[in-house]
């Protein structure tokens, strides 16, 4: 099926409905038990109509992480030339600020969606060596994907205990942990 790709305001306006509709669903429940049958009726569309839009809700993730992903993109922009502790530690304060939809989107178990985003923070870095076979350069590659699967793994434990420890307190603790390892702690 032909996607809409129109900017005609009706296309937004059901678009937009289609994200608070999903917002508040994964405010209340694990993205995973989200249907289309469900957030259809919740935005007041019909199942076609989510479809003429999104292939699934798998695709509608993208679409939000996409989003936050450029959101990040601004604060690394921003932070230029700041060191990367600084960098990450903002990246950190940002997540924790999303509303609870957003975090769970992030912390879907098993998904790669939420990693990708520490990709994402990466991409920059690691562009210069993916395709240097030089080992040093490598092992500098592996250390940044190391970092990227680390970074959102902090997070999702943060997330998963509720929020128990305080924002800034979780920021210096794992900005710690990611830059000078288990001797920080």
């Amino acid at each position: 099926m032909k996607k809409v790709t129109t900017t005609d305001l009706r296309a937004i306006r059901t678009k937009n409905a289609i994200h608070t509709a999903f917002q508040e669903m994964a405010a209340k429940t694990s993205i995973e038990h989200i249907t289309v049958k469900d957030l259809a009726e919740l935005a007041g569309i019909n199942r076609k109509t989510f479809y003429s839009h999104y292939d699934s809700i798998e695709a509608l993730e993208r679409d939000l992480l996409q989003d936050l992903i450029q959101k990040i993109y601004q604060i690394i922009q921003n932070e230029q030339p700041h060191e990367f502790r600084d960098t990450l530690a903002n990246i950190y304060r940002f997540l924790c600020g999303l509303p609870v939809w957003y975090q769970n989107l992030i912390c879907v178990k098993d998904s790669p969606l939420g990693q990708q985003i520490f990709i994402e923070l990466m991409d920059g870095y690691l562009s210069q060596y993916k395709n240097d076979i030089d080992p040093v350069r490598m092992k500098e590659y592996m250390k940044l994907r190391y970092i990227a699967a680390a970074s959102i793994e902090l997070f999702r434990t943060w997330h998963e205990s509720c929020n128990t420890m305080p924002v800034e307190e979780f920021v210096t603790t794992a900005t710690g942990l990611i830059c000078y390892g288990e001797e920080y702690i």
